[in-house]
């Protein structure tokens, strides 16, 4: 049984094993990086994820949580990301 680790699926999603062996789901600290796990347990990475009504951005690479700083969206849009990871929309292109 997979605990306190990441395991890769098979599609190269990943999939992070609280300390009971469980999939963890939603807003996450683990270790130093803030990640976001979907419904069935897979980490988001490069997207905007409503998170209670907040916009937040996963890095693409180590889906970490935006945090103070612009991002070029999918569509070519910018969003900005405060210090506490909320996006903010200033309609810059």
């Amino acid at each position: 049984m997979a605990t306190n680790k990441f395991v890769e699926g098979s599609q190269n999603e990943w999939y992070y094993f609280d300390q009971d062996g469980k999939a963890v789901t939603g807003l996450q600290q683990v270790g130093q990086q803030t990640l976001y796990f979907t419904q069935d347990g897979k980490q988001v990475k490069g997207k905007v994820v409503d998170v209670n009504g907040v916009s937040r951005y996963f890095d693409a690479n180590s889906g970490d949580m935006a945090r103070s700083k612009w991002i070029q969206l999918e569509d070519g849009s910018w969003m900005y990301f405060d210090r506490d990871g909320r996006g903010q929309n200033f309609g810059r292109n």
